[in-house]
């Protein structure tokens, strides 16, 4: 849909109405609270826009309808009511606690993180539906970014001009080894004797490069053995013995219980820690749904990120 010029509005369209309800412009001027010249101005520009005389204005005597004006000013009038109706039916939709809302999380932290998190808004607010998207760090900002997002929940590892990131936690990496490794006894590990062995990445854009500034950090090279876009897989390898790995987020049972786990150990050296936390739009508008979810998220994830730093999880 296009219009022709952007130099009439609804509210030069008002007056016009307002006036030739009120038959008068002094009469419409008192409605509305303005002067008779933003009123007489209001119908000029109108009537100069689409070339159509709507009112005659005799003096002592008011204004006068044209029999065009009578047409143009039914459109009008159901045009002005159709705009008080958009603006009622937006200002209920950002106020109303229901609908979707449409959440992306990058998708190695979203086991961890999305159940409780979706179990406790269905529980306090069953009338707000959660559409989830699973993606790398690139995938999350660009939902966000394109619109297709409300929210994400995401590690703060890639930046962007138009999005805004609130830190919810700190997750420290982990050196993953085989619990049948005697490094599973150790009360640490480094990273620099690890650095020795072979190495199985979680390979996603954004986190790779994470990952390997640490060892940057250390100037080493990482022994990369594997790569997969899968964390299950990860400690699958690891667990068979397959090399070492680096992780945040873990589960509280890593393997079947008559089969071979992994162990989480600190690292001794003093490394960068990622902030996990909510990211969304910059400067849009949120609905009171998606605050609500936002709230939540607080709330709920508040406990898992103390569990993390305390090396509970």
């Amino acid at each position: 849909m296009t219009f022709r010029s952007k130099r009439w509005g609804l509210r030069h369209l008002h007056y016009l109405v307002t006036a030739a309800e009120q038959g008068t412009i002094s009469n419409a001027a008192t409605l509305l609270g303005v002067s008779e010249a933003a009123i007489g101005a209001a119908i000029n520009k109108i009537e100069d826009e689409f070339r159509i005389s709507v009112l005659i204005r005799q003096p002592g005597r008011g204004l006068t309808i044209t029999p065009a004006g009578r047409e143009f000013l039914t459109l009008a009038q159901k045009l002005l009511r159709d705009a008080e109706h958009l603006e009622t039916r937006a200002s209920q939709l950002s106020q109303h606690l229901a609908g979707p809302i449409d959440v992306a999380c990058f998708f190695p932290a979203a086991p961890y993180v999305m159940p409780q998190l979706i179990a406790d808004m269905a529980q306090r607010y069953p009338a707000i539906s959660i559409n989830l998207f699973e993606g790398d760090l690139y995938e999350v900002i660009q939902r966000l970014d394109e619109g297709s997002a409300d929210i994400a929940l995401t590690y703060n590892l890639v930046s962007h001009e138009r999005i805004a990131f609130e830190p919810l936690f700190s997750v420290p990496l982990r050196a993953v080894v085989s619990s049948a490794d005697p490094m599973a006894a150790e009360p640490d590990a480094s990273l620099v004797a690890l650095a020795r062995r072979p190495f199985i990445m979680l390979d996603l854009p954004g986190s790779r490069e994470w990952f390997l500034s640490h060892f940057a950090r250390y100037g080493i090279d990482a022994k990369i053995r594997f790569r997969t876009r899968s964390a299950e897989m990860v400690r699958s390898l690891v667990a068979q013995g397959q090399g070492y790995s680096l992780l945040g987020f873990r589960t509280q049972d890593e393997g079947p219980p008559d089969g071979p786990r992994v162990s989480y150990l600190p690292l001794r050296e003093s490394l960068p820690v990622a902030e996990f936390g909510l990211a969304a739009p910059g400067h849009s508008q949120r609905t009171r749904a998606v605050d609500m979810f936002a709230r939540r998220a607080r709330a709920v994830l508040e406990p898992l990120g103390r569990a993390l730093m305390l090396g509970q999880t």
